[in-house]
């Protein structure tokens, strides 16, 4: 594969080293040598592991990336897969049972490791603190730390204003209203072109100075945990476990139907626990919003014991962008998502696509242009049977068919030659 890359382009270049007779080399990368073992009897790097630099910065990938493993709707990487299998196997599992789909990921992890270290310049995405943030699940991080993506905490009381190499704030659920200082730090980001991504729960609408963020542009909330009884709607007995529809016109939601196979994975995200984001009337023209995903036209809004009546559409994304110019070169946008735990470890793992809608909201608000490409590029199911050939053996059977058949050819015009012969002499 890396012959292949090396082959592509002028400006790739490969070699091996072999840290045996080098341990010193990986020094400069990791902090230790290659024959340094941590505590739980590891090695600062796996045997075939590859490092990606440029002129600018470096990429490390462990080989233990390589690949990722699937069973049913949940997807592994390597030390979790082990993991897994280490504790069906002590729960008395047969190991040997378990079905699951192995994929390829090394094309994935290679592009995304050279759009990173050939990037101008790497911007950070901040995940705001300060406030009782709820963590998002752990496997969006990993996504980002495997895209190439720079991110960083933010504690703005510590700032004058977001820092300048922020390409978005990412708001999770705060369990305390932000500062009014802090909101207006926010807002101002927004109106110098920043981008917010926004995960809220129902406690959240009632917090005045996150919603004066939001309503910047042009959209706030409606208090109260959406309940929808029509069937497809909602899963299983739980009228409150939301599975609403996605609006296929939506930038990314139509980018992820047209890059990701669509029939081994449902667009319909699982939203538990979810409040109602409203649009607020006004006439700015530059501001446009967008509605990522419904419920049904059944919906009603419940506060504890009470259930209001009326009963319409609501909806649990949606998505603003402000011009900031006449030529609209420079936008502000927010891409809001009304059901926290949709995005908590629990829901995450049962259902991917709800991460996903988060990382492809992460990339088409313009700060991380490192990742489209990487989210373009399927994982390979190499599960089954395969017959690997090498490059070399096609080239030897040509060769040994060509022989085959001259040597035929040959002994034909012998034969031919020499019975006509015999009759020129008879």
């Amino acid at each position: 594969i890396l012959q292949e890359y090396d082959a592509a382009s002028p400006h790739i270049d490969y070699k091996l080293i072999n840290v045996s007779a080098d341990p010193e080399f990986i020094l400069e990368y990791t902090g230790f040598s290659y024959d340094h073992v941590d505590e739980s009897g590891g090695y600062p790097l796996n045997n075939y592991s590859i490092i990606i630099e440029s002129g600018k910065r470096c990429k490390i990938i462990d080989s233990s990336s390589y690949y990722s493993y699937k069973i049913g709707s949940y997807v592994y990487n390597e030390s979790e897969f082990l993991y897994y299998c280490e504790q069906a196997a002590a729960d008395g599992y047969n190991v040997s049972a378990i079905g699951y789909s192995t994929y390829f990921d090394l094309d994935k992890v290679i592009a995304s490791g050279i759009e990173y270290v050939t990037l101008d310049k790497v911007s950070t995405v901040f995940t705001l603190t300060g406030h009782g943030e709820k963590a998002l699940a752990d496997k969006f991080y990993k996504n980002l730390k495997y895209s190439g993506v720079v991110y960083d905490e933010l504690l703005l009381e510590e700032h004058s204003s977001v820092p300048e190499n922020c390409s978005a704030i990412i708001i999770s659920s705060p369990t305390t209203d932000i500062s009014s200082d802090d909101a207006d730090k926010i807002i101002d980001y927004l109106n110098h072109g920043g981008d917010v991504i926004l995960v809220t729960s129902p406690e959240n609408t009632r917090m005045q100075n996150l919603l004066r963020v939001t309503q910047t542009l042009g959209l706030t909330a409606e208090n109260g945990i959406i309940r929808d009884d029509e069937e497809k709607y909602h899963t299983g007995e739980n009228s409150a476990d939301l599975i609403p529809s996605p609006k296929l016109e939506h930038n990314v939601i139509s980018f992820i139907a047209s890059n990701y196979d669509t029939s081994s994975i449902s667009l319909n995200p699982r939203f538990p626990n979810a409040h109602s984001i409203i649009k607020i009337e006004n006439n700015d023209e530059s501001l446009s919003t967008m509605e990522m995903f419904s419920t049904s036209e059944k919906a009603v809004v419940a506060n504890g014991d009470d259930i209001s009546d009326i009963a319409k559409m609501r909806f649990t994304g949606y998505s603003a962008q402000k011009s900031l110019d006449e030529y609209k070169s420079k936008v502000a946008n927010l891409f809001w998502f009304s059901s926290y735990e949709a995005f908590s470890d629990e829901y995450a793992l049962s259902n991917p696509i709800n991460p996903l809608y988060l990382l492809a909201s992460l990339s088409y608000a313009g700060g991380t242009p490192e990742f489209e490409s990487s989210l373009s590029i399927d994982s390979r199911n190499i599960s089954g049977s395969f017959l690997e050939i090498p490059q070399y053996v096609p080239v030897v059977w040509i060769i040994a068919f060509s022989a085959v058949s001259l040597v035929i050819l040959c002994s034909g015009i012998l034969i031919l030659v020499s019975r006509k012969n015999r009759k020129d002499v008879g």
